[in-house]
């Protein structure tokens, strides 16, 4: 079997793919273990609706240079999502996702599920760097984590964000529910350490998060900008 992940327009084209599911109960994308499940290009678009992602984990056959980024996804381009869930993937940074920070990347999404998904480093569900306000809505966030284990590797690092963790960008939090997320240093729900984008919190709820060795069982803000808060239960 070949077992590299699919390419969304590795050749620079401006390509952009649209797979849309019968339902996440119905429709299930499965690396089982063996690679991540789409590594998304500079110029390239990813559009996902109404599906399933799980256990995915960037190999060594990954055609991708950030081979330990990103397990279901690794972005580079326009990344959006609508009713997904992505549970049980495992990275080294972005348990599920990783946004990266060239022009044109992007990432939004509405109605998605994350549970379950792990990062050695930091961000067990989520690690974004892309340069824009990405809005994220209607999304639940349970039991994610980050374990601060890094492969083949005997010591212990810090690891951040237990579901997010940004280092660039801004982020549109809405409607959104943090529970029971574990960072292993800072930020249980989200760390936020970019200079570059505020983050904004509404209508959110998070619960039972926490930062087992350090701050910020919710939160934990290290950048230089702003985080707005409003209407949000933490």
């Amino acid at each position: 079997p070949t077992y590299q992940d699919l390419d969304i327009d590795p050749l620079g084209n401006g390509a952009t793919f649209t797979i849309t599911g019968q339902g996440e109960n119905s429709s299930f994308i499965n690396p089982a273990g063996l690679d991540r499940a789409f590594a998304v290009f500079n110029g390239g678009g990813l559009s996902l609706n109404k599906l399933t992602i799980q256990n995915g984990y960037p190999s060594q056959y990954s055609t991708t240079t950030t081979s330990y980024e990103g397990c279901a996804i690794y972005s580079d381009g326009a990344l959006s999502l609508s009713s997904v869930v992505l549970n049980d993937n495992s990275a080294y940074y972005g348990g599920a996702i990783y946004s990266d920070s060239d022009t044109g990347s992007s990432l939004a999404m509405t109605g998605a599920v994350f549970t379950n998904n792990v990062a050695t480093h930091d961000g067990g569900a989520i690690y974004h760097d892309s340069p824009d306000a990405s809005p994220i809505s209607f999304t639940y966030f349970q039991d994610n984590s980050t374990t601060g284990f890094f492969q083949d590797e005997v010591s212990k690092g810090s690891s951040d964000g237990g579901a997010i963790y940004a280092g660039y960008g801004g982020m549109v939090l809405n409607f959104d529910a943090f529970d029971t997320n574990t960072a292993d240093y800072y930020g249980g729900a989200i760390a936020w350490e970019s200079d570059s984008g505020n983050l904004s919190v509404t209508n959110s709820l998070f619960t039972n998060n926490a930062a087992t060795n350090d701050a910020g069982g919710a939160i934990y803000n290290d950048g230089n900008v702003h985080i707005n808060i409003s209407t949000t239960s933490l």
